[in-house]
């Protein structure tokens, strides 16, 4: 709409398309955003061929390829559904802000009439201020059913004894210890919320990720038996003596723990007091350090 073209058609038929995209029956269909951008390549390919300013070519070219990619991301899976769309649409909106520089560009090189002017301004800045409350809203643990991009308000809302082990652990734990807890996978919503949170390394945190960075089929494989030594065990001090020779100096028991591995070994960390020192206790999660290898700060 802030371009000003030849032809008058593209308005029209794009005013059309975006109609039909938001009704009722269009909004709540996943092929919604794949009708809009086909429509919306269309409507731009058969402009192009009319239009015969290569600064306008520039734009139409960009705002194209914005579409296109957001087409991809809808219409294919490269590894997942969530590496997808965060990763093809994150050019999406690269590509739809350098269309818009080439935009303002033009806009002050020409002298356009002082209505389309006023357009422009007025436009902007309509959606400027139309941004700032759902920039806001996004602070907020959901806007309707979508949820928020405030990962602690998420943690408290979902998780909150998570949440609070997490608060606890950046008043009082010092330092970098690794810590150990169960694996998970990639975007569960209730793996590996310790370290995912508290930013402290963990000895094998989401699995799928662990083999992206770097690390091998045999290494997996070796950690996960690792960590059901560590917890199915009932042998105390062969577990002690394991997670001195590996350095982590802290050990999780919670929810995850619990689901995973069986009740006789994990009794052994509250069973052994000498070995591993409770830090942090509540009905749904402990946190133990390991003696020798953590050591606690002040009077915890």
């Amino acid at each position: 709409f802030l371009l000003p073209l030849r032809n008058k058609w593209p308005y029209l038929a794009f005013i059309l398309l975006l109609v039909f995209c938001l009704l009722p029956i269009m909004r709540v269909s996943p092929v919604s955003l794949s009708i809009f951008c086909i429509g919306t390549i269309i409507i731009l390919l058969l402009q192009m061929r009319t239009e015969k300013r290569d600064d306008i070519h520039a734009i139409l070219i960009f705002i194209v390829a914005a579409c296109f990619v957001l087409l991809c991301s809808e219409l294919f899976i490269v590894l997942d559904r969530m590496n997808t769309v965060f990763k093809l649409r994150t050019w999406t909106f690269l590509l739809s802000g350098i269309s818009m520089m080439c935009l303002g560009k033009w806009w002050s090189s020409v002298s356009p009439s002082p209505w389309r002017r006023v357009l422009f301004l007025s436009l902007i800045g309509f959606f400027s201020v139309l941004s700032i409350p759902n920039s806001i809203a996004l602070l907020s643990y959901k806007v309707g059913d979508r949820p928020t991009l405030n990962g602690m308000s998420f943690l408290k809302q979902h998780s909150p004894f998570i949440k609070s082990a997490v608060d606890w652990t950046e008043d009082n734990i010092e330092g970098t210890p690794i810590l150990v807890e169960a694996p998970g996978q990639s975007f569960r919503v209730s793996d590996n919320l310790i370290s995912l949170y508290s930013g402290l390394p963990t000895y094998l945190g989401w699995q799928y990720h662990a083999l992206v960075r770097g690390l091998s089929e045999r290494e997996l494989a070796d950690r996960k038996a690792d960590l059901h030594f560590i917890y199915d065990t009932t042998d105390a001090l062969k577990v002690y003596e394991f997670l001195g020779q590996k350095k982590l100096g802290l050990v999780v028991v919670g929810p995850a723990e619990k689901a995973q591995y069986s009740s006789a070994g994990l009794a052994k960390f509250k069973q052994f007091s000498t070995l591993f020192t409770p830090l942090m206790e509540t009905r749904e999660i402990s946190i133990f350090g390991v003696n020798g290898v953590y050591k606690p700060k002040g009077n915890i």
